[in-house]
């Protein structure tokens, strides 16, 4: 049986586009809403596995305030869907215990992980107050377990090999990960840098008041992926045009116009003459379409068009006024392309 999903969001290009999207992928979307007193309505009568909640919404209840209400209601997991990623609004979403939070633009398989995981989520933890129970879900992981004041309250023994720790008891762990919250309820693990790259997911427990889960990964290197794994007939043409989703909205991008790409998290950010696009696709998806050798990844975060590069300098290029990094791995590749009198 399909999964049962409900939207609330203002914005009606985006919420039918999030529903085109979610009935790609095989879930049952019951209907929309942009304020809280047409979903109060609906739930009245229909209960969703699930709610996709925009912070933003009409009426005089936001979409954090209506989520507060249903938590006290309704046993129905909630994801955020903003497109406001500031500190206060997140500290804010995250006092409600949603089951997730994604940030717009995303991509499908975002959207499908922050569902997937909110699901299991509220499946196997919500009436579980055993820390053994997360042990069984995720044995191939690092675990540590902390409280809201960021005390570490439980680890398992593959979370002190990555943190390269012997003892965690009694520790906050800010020694570890400053910046910790930023990575609540992330769809995805995501990078950050200790002494070696750590991939890290944190979410907070339905059950456990003020408890969070960190779960840890070693990175897998992959500075040497190939960069033309798609033969050149099936890449973009110089002189073409492509479209990317950019806010719920499909942006065009001539080839040409592109100074370089930058890697952000699951996204690409494009920059052009005179404006930035966020898409929603991964840096090497565009290393794998973009015309080769007019186009050359340079560092593992950046891809560059060569005709823009105006200087070579100190482990650097640059392109007008931007500067960007080269990475060991992509030096020699770059020095074969650029002629040189």
């Amino acid at each position: 049986m399909a999964i049962k999903v409900f939207i609330v969001e203002d914005e009606f290009a985006i919420a039918m586009d999030m529903e085109l999207r979610l009935s790609q992928m095989g879930y049952q979307v019951l209907g929309t809403a942009d304020n809280y007193q047409d979903l109060l309505g609906f739930l009245s009568h229909t209960q969703p596995d699930l709610l996709l909640m925009d912070i933003h919404i009409k009426g005089d209840k936001n979409g954090i305030e209506t989520a507060k209400e249903l938590h006290q209601q309704y046993d129905i997991p909630i994801i955020f869907v903003t497109a406001f990623a500031d500190s206060k609004t997140f500290q804010e979403a995250i006092k409600t215990q949603p089951f997730g939070y994604l940030t717009k633009p995303f991509k499908d398989t975002d959207l499908q992980f922050a569902i997937e995981i909110a699901l299991q989520k509220h499946k196997n933890l919500h009436h579980q107050d055993d820390y053994k129970s997360i042990l069984n879900l995720y044995f191939d992981k690092g675990i540590v377990i902390f409280d809201y004041e960021l005390n570490i309250v439980f680890f398992n023994t593959h979370a002190l090999k990555l943190l390269k720790q012997e003892n965690l008891t009694d520790k906050k762990i800010t020694a570890f990960i400053p910046n910790i919250l930023s990575f609540l309820n992330r769809p995805e693990p995501a990078w950050y840098n200790l002494e070696e790259k750590i991939k890290i997911f944190v979410s907070e427990m339905p059950t456990q008041n003020n408890k969070y889960i960190l779960f840890l990964e070693q990175e897998q290197n992959n500075d040497t992926e190939q960069e033309t794994s798609t033969p050149q007939e099936n890449r973009f043409d110089i002189e073409g045009v492509f479209f990317v989703r950019d806010r719920g909205r499909m942006m065009s991008i001539k080839v040409q116009d592109i100074l370089y790409l930058e890697a952000f998290d699951n996204y690409t950010t494009i920059v052009l003459e005179e404006k930035r696009v966020l898409a929603s696709a991964l840096l090497k998806r565009f290393a794998d379409l973009l015309p080769y050798p007019q186009f050359c990844r340079v560092h593992r975060s950046y891809i560059v068009a060569i005709n823009k590069i105006t200087k070579i300098e100190d482990g650097h290029v640059y392109i007008q006024n931007h500067n960007i990094p080269i990475g060991k791995n992509y030096k020699d590749e770059l020095v074969k392309l650029v002629k040189v009198i």
